[in-house]
């Protein structure tokens, strides 16, 4: 007879879990993958992750003393997470859909994604990479050679201080690339672009484009479109490409091109190699003085705007550019100064054509009224004909 053997439960390891919110997971929700924020850093490459998700994610990352502390927060709550500065390398972070914000207050280099919908990512003081992707984003790089991209929607792409590479993708842009030798690529559509101070290369690319390149040796092309290039103090090169284009070398021993198209030059000091079509306006809007000055001006229809300034002589210039917020009719009045000076005022629509022009020498006052489309861009151009000094008033009104 055999002796019985007592049965025993088999032993089993003891199960081990991470905290949820460590760890970046997806959840099955009826046929949809869900992303699920979250926070990580790579030990081996010092890389540290921020995953946002399909909501309007914000995330920070700042310094405190010897650490980084990143912290992502959207509809379902806030998620931080602490680690050493000297730990960290640099600082990747997706957002996915939805309208993010992603700001980086350290100089550790960063990486930001931000996908579809309306972003608003900025950089630190090192070396960042801004992606907007499909949307309305705007874009800020600060301090460090920075490169921005805006892809498609009307974004807002600001360089700062360095060198930096910004393009704004397919939609009606504004690129400003502030002090650095920047290179600027509108892309599609009607952009404004402003170099800033510095050497920059901008190219205004397919579209009716506005292009001033700022204090330094710029380097300009117009693209397809009719365009209005300011080259600003320096030695430009000034090109037109296809359209109808307005150039204006500024301050400085220039070079025009036109390019194809019916295009004008307003510098006859400057060196004008004409290719097709161009034309130098009359003896009084062929020489500049020392600045160019670009003030944007908005207000929509139901308020005024009031522009002051002085013009220091016949060849100074003045450029003031806005846009519309809605149709009707817009009353512009240019009252003279006290000084004994005159000003005349150029209103030019985004395709560089001249809508009128106010000359208040023999009356106390000029006004004109002129339809304006919601969401074109206009320019005032303010210049004096005498050899004195000029103040100007201009009041505008939208209604």
């Amino acid at each position: 007879m055999s002796t019985p053997r007592r049965l025993s439960a088999p032993r089993r390891k003891p199960f081990q879990s991470r905290p949820i919110e460590s760890r970046l997971h997806c959840e099955s929700l009826e046929g949809r993958i869900v992303l699920t924020a979250g926070i990580s850093l790579d030990t081996t490459t010092g890389i540290l992750g921020i995953m946002g998700s399909e909501r309007a994610d914000v995330s920070v990352v700042r310094s405190e003393g010897v650490n980084v502390v990143a912290t992502i927060s959207n509809s379902s709550g806030t998620m931080t997470r602490s680690y050493k500065l000297s730990d960290v390398k640099s600082i990747a972070f997706s957002g996915f859909a939805g309208d993010d914000t992603f700001t980086n207050n350290t100089a550790i280099p960063s990486t930001a994604l931000g996908g579809a919908g309306n972003d608003n990512l900025r950089g630190g003081s090192g070396k960042d990479t801004l992606m907007g992707g499909d949307g309305n984003d705007k874009l800020q790089g600060n301090k460090g050679d920075d490169t921005l991209q805006g892809a498609a929607g009307n974004d807002t792409v600001i360089g700062g201080a360095g060198i930096d590479t910004l393009f704004g993708g397919i939609g009606d842009d504004s690129l400003a690339g502030s002090a650095g030798d920047d290179r600027c690529n509108g892309g599609s559509g009607d952009d404004w672009v402003d170099g800033g101070a510095g050497n920059d290369t901008m190219n205004g690319d397919d579209g009716n484009d506005v292009n001033y390149g700022g204090p330094g040796n710029d380097s300009m092309k117009g693209g397809n479109g009719h365009d209005l290039l300011y080259g600003d103090d320096g030695l430009d090169t000034v090109d037109g490409g296809t359209g109808d284009d307005r150039l204006d070398g500024g301050a400085g021993d220039d070079a025009l091109k036109g390019g194809f198209g019916d295009d004008t030059s307003v510098d006859a000091e400057d060196n004008l190699d004409d290719v097709e079509g161009t034309e130098q306006e009359d003896s009084d809007d062929q020489r500049h003085g020392t600045a160019v000055t670009a003030v944007g001006v908005s207000f929509d229809a139901s308020a005024s705007a009031q522009i002051t300034g002085s013009l220091a002589d016949k060849r100074d210039r003045q450029y003031f550019t806005f846009q519309a917020a809605a149709d009707g009719q817009l009353t512009i009045g240019l009252l003279p100064g006290g000084n004994g000076g005159w000003a005349k005022l150029s209103l030019y629509n985004a395709n560089g054509l001249e809508m009128i022009e106010l000359d208040p020498s023999s009356r106390p006052r000029s006004t004109a009224v002129v339809a304006v489309v919601a969401g074109s861009s206009y320019t005032l151009r303010l210049r004096t004909p005498g050899k004195s000094a000029a103040d100007f008033t201009v009041d505008l009104k939208l209604a």
